[in-house]
């Protein structure tokens, strides 16, 4: 299949569950993984690029493309993690919300790489637990 009818049928796909939420069964297994995944980053993009200048954690954290990602709930935890590996950020308010776990000790806290490196431990602990 040409790429562009993998675009234009992952597009109907993700537009399907737009209008459809309560029809996702109907979707495959991958078809609900890539959709997450797409709708993740494009909300991921859009958190980190209208927020990028912003220094009020509250205000970075109660964006709303931020709490559509929370509202994502446990199956964006993975994504979450590695969007962390890959570039440290806040995302440490969304996990601790949607997991309900908070491994950063009192003495990180505000210190960005061992607030990540927690989480990271945290992953590796966890791992099929989420």
């Amino acid at each position: 299949m040409a790429s562009s009818a993998k675009r234009s049928c992952f597009i109907s796909s993700v537009e399907f569950i737009q209008r459809h939420p309560d029809r996702t069964y109907m979707l495959t297994s991958a078809e609900k993984e890539k959709i997450l995944q797409y709708t993740f980053t494009k909300l991921a993009e859009q958190w980190r690029r209208e927020t990028r200048h912003m220094s009020i954690m509250n205000d970075i954290v109660s964006h709303t493309a931020y709490q559509k990602i929370i509202g994502m709930g446990k199956d964006v935890v993975p994504l979450i993690l590695e969007e962390l590996k890959r570039e440290p950020a806040h995302w440490f308010w969304a996990l601790k919300s949607i997991t309900g776990d908070n491994p950063i000790q009192p003495e990180d806290r505000g210190r960005l790489n061992k607030m990540t490196e927690a989480w990271l431990d945290w992953d590796r602990q966890n791992r099929c637990r989420c």
